[in-house]
């Protein structure tokens, strides 16, 4: 493919995919009525994983050490102005979006165990206060 940007194309491809995951998940709680811990934690790994795609595809694509290897046109389009905001603000608002949500389901995990008696003792702390000897 000559004068086609393989990095631009490959990045909207990876895209369109992790978009699709994200809809697809969103569908699939609707209609079970309830995604479940497991399924939360299972759709955003797979997230993760497909943004940790992206983000190889990106360098490897970019100009520079990492396109040792890459089979097209270095993509500069990435730091032109609308597609700037891609590594700039998007990926990084997208896992943190994730890192919260797999952290909430932690956490519901954990009050889940509480309510049913199995947590494990934790030490008791002394509130802050320092002790007098």
């Amino acid at each position: 493919m000559t004068g086609v940007d393989l990095g631009l194309v490959a990045l909207v491809l990876a895209g369109a995919g992790l978009l699709v995951a994200g809809v697809a998940s969103a569908a699939w709680a609707v209609a079970r009525g309830r995604l479940g811990r497991a399924g939360v934690v299972l759709w955003n790994l797979a997230g993760l994983g497909l943004l940790a795609n992206i983000v190889v595809i990106a360098l490897r694509s970019a100009p520079g050490p990492l396109n040792a290897g890459w089979g097209g046109v270095p993509n500069t389009a990435i730091a032109e102005v609308p597609f700037v905001w891609l590594p700039a603000f998007l990926v990084p608002l997208a896992v943190l979006g994730h890192v919260v949500s797999l952290r909430q389901a932690m956490r519901a995990q954990e009050r889940g165990r509480r309510a049913a008696g199995l947590s494990v003792a934790r030490k008791p702390t002394d509130g802050g206060q320092v002790s007098q000897r």
